[in-house]
């Protein structure tokens, strides 16, 4: 679309995120400047191309995009959040928590941000705050299976383990096949010593959404909960399946298969 309208900010952005997709980070750069110049009020196009510099380690360069995108619209809570997520990341938490606050000002329902803040209140030590988010964006968006697992996890670290694992079932409730949910919640109860709590929560999860995006990270989570209990040769096969899943010939996968082949020999 870019060949036959280079005025138009849309294509620019959706050229851009294709490009950085694709792990071509200088022509989604370009891609993006071109939609700002198009439209310097595409807060999305300034959005984009931040979250680009920051997954690139240029921090200064992100900051003073993300402000650009603030500038075009101020209540677009989405960028506070992404610009928080930096800083926290940078371990800046007091320009992190400013910058979720006013995301919430701005869009006072928006229950990403309200989690992101929860995950900064949780790393300062502040739960108490931390439990007020969680609780807070369960009950602007019950139906948010992710707020529940984020909540579950806090009270998996507290110690909460019968909290946790309540959560975790109401997250899965909410939405049966949020595949995160299954993953974060077997890997508990086998860390926990419940193999067979585990394999029950595994096995719900495949049931639930066996071709979902994700579903290679839950046989992984599998797989390793089986080498830790002396399984390998169901460790193997569960390694297999998460390579044979949809997005499944990972790295990441591939190099968790050698450290537990490691282990064995």
């Amino acid at each position: 679309a870019t060949k036959w309208n280079t005025d138009h900010a849309a294509s620019w952005i959706a050229r851009g995120r294709l490009e950085n997709k694709l792990r071509r980070r200088d022509e989604a750069r370009l891609c993006f400047r071109r939609a700002v110049e198009a439209d310097p009020e595409s807060y999305f196009g300034w959005q984009c191309w931040a979250a680009l510099e920051s997954s690139s380690g240029k921090h200064h360069e992100a900051r003073v995009l993300f402000q650009r995108s603030i500038d075009a619209n101020p209540r677009n809570a989405a960028t506070y959040q992404a610009w928080g997520v930096m800083e926290s990341r940078l371990g800046h938490l007091d320009n992190a928590t400013a910058l979720f606050s006013r995301g919430l000002r701005s869009s006072p329902k928006n229950t990403f941000v309200m989690q992101a803040w929860a995950g900064v209140e949780a790393k300062r030590g502040n739960h108490r705050q931390a439990i007020h988010l969680y609780e807070k964006a369960i009950d602007t968006k019950p139906g948010d299976a992710g707020v529940y697992q984020a909540y579950a996890l806090l009270s998996r670290d507290l110690g909460d383990i019968e909290g946790a694992r309540r959560l975790f079932g109401l997250g899965a409730k909410a939405d049966n096949s949020h595949l995160a949910v299954y993953q974060a919640w077997g890997t508990m109860e086998a860390e926990d010593g419940k193999l067979d709590n585990a394999r029950r929560v595994f096995q719900r999860g495949v049931w639930a959404a066996p071709k979902r995006k994700g579903i290679s990270r839950l046989w992984q989570a599998w797989a390793e909960a089986e080498s830790k209990a002396g399984e390998l040769e169901t460790a193997r096969k569960y390694f297999k399946y998460a390579l044979a899943s949809p997005q499944g010939a990972t790295t990441t996968t591939l190099l968790a298969w050698a450290r537990v082949e490691e282990r064995f020999y």
